[in-house]
């Protein structure tokens, strides 16, 4: 089922992965979420994989990745 997420529920969604988290596991179980921007709407799943890392000890450390990925679409 599709969903859509803003940045400031960015965290909550990330959290309901189990960690460690594989980044080809987490962009799988993700791919249907979208974030909406406000100007773009981007797929969680689609940007997770773009990361650097292979796997992610926390939420808070799959975040700051996806962060890097697009620092002018988040909020500070």
């Amino acid at each position: 089922m599709d969903r859509e997420i803003t940045p400031e529920t960015l965290q909550g969604t990330l959290e309901e992965l189990s960690y460690p988290a594989l980044r080809p596991d987490a962009a799988a179980e993700l791919k249907d979420v979208t974030v909406d921007f406000g100007d773009e709407t981007l797929n969680l799943g689609a940007m997770i994989s773009e990361t650097g890392p292979d796997s992610y000890k926390t939420p808070e450390e799959l975040k700051a990745a996806i962060e890097e990925r697009i620092p002018d679409a988040m909020p500070p």
